[in-house]
């Protein structure tokens, strides 16, 4: 059986709208300020959290931002 350019279309479509249904944000986001080992905050945004996908998959998310005027840390 060939895929022709329509089948392969809605079966994308079909996929796309099952990810978007079944997908939604966890509510425990949280947002890094520090670390163990590291002294004082960290110099970018970290937020983690969880993805999840109906019942059956969990997807750990990182989301990491640098800050406008970084500056080299130096040990």
């Amino acid at each position: 059986m060939e895929l022709t350019g329509r089948r392969m279309t809605w079966i994308c479509s079909y996929v796309l709208l099952q990810i978007l249904f079944f997908s939604s944000y966890a509510t425990s986001r949280s947002i890094v300020k520090t670390l163990p080992g590291f002294d004082g905050d960290l110099p970018f945004k970290l937020e983690t959290g969880y993805v999840g996908m109906g019942e059956i998959y969990n997807y750990f998310t990182l989301l990491l931002s640098l800050k406008e005027n970084l500056q080299v840390i130096r040990s």
